[in-house]
């Protein structure tokens, strides 16, 4: 075990893991309006791209200063894979598993936020007939469960997006040995 954990791919994706997952819950136990904070995941996101940096910094120094773009990028998506791992795995226990109501939370709260901003937005603009109506009715009929497939599905849209981030930390990071004559 003690040789697995010295991998900086496992040590640090595993971090990620931990901390995507832990922040995923204490999100649910803060309450549906934290959960479904973009300032909250954008934070989440934030601590992810840090540890994954960190996690190159580290190879960089264990390699005597040198690391390729492609080992560089290994590492980088190594972490975006576990972190994404943990928040698909905390999302769905949360939604199946720890209150398999808490669609219907989601589902108030959506509700009711929807009306809210309609109803600020209809000082600035006139709805024509029917639109206030026909889009609160459109947000009642959503469906606001998180099955496995959705889990999937999450995790492969933002891994899509973590790769193009993984890219750019990958080339910050690299720093390759000068060619010698």
């Amino acid at each position: 075990m003690a040789g697995l954990l010295s991998n900086v791919r496992i040590k640090f994706g595993l971090v990620g893991f931990a901390a995507y997952f832990a922040l995923m819950l204490v999100g649910y136990f803060a309450g549906v309006p934290v959960f479904l904070s973009f300032g909250y995941k954008l934070f989440m996101w934030v601590l992810m791209l840090a540890i994954a940096f960190m996690a190159g910094a580290v190879k960089l120094r264990s390699n005597g200063g040198h690391i390729r773009f492609e080992q560089a990028m290994g590492v980088v998506l190594s972490i975006f894979v576990f972190s994404e791992i943990g928040a698909a795995l905390a999302e769905w226990l949360v939604f199946n598993v720890i209150n398999p109501d808490f669609h219907l939370a989601v589902k108030d709260y959506q509700i009711a936020k929807t009306k809210e901003q309609m109803g600020e937005m209809s000082k600035m603009i006139q709805y024509a007939e029917g639109d206030f109506e026909e889009n609160m009715e459109e947000v009642s009929r959503r469906h606001y469960n998180f099955s496995l497939a959705n889990a999937v599905q999450k995790f492969v849209t933002f891994l899509a997006v973590d790769f193009v981030f993984a890219l750019i930390l990958a080339a910050i990071i690299k720093k390759e040995p000068r060619a010698t004559e």
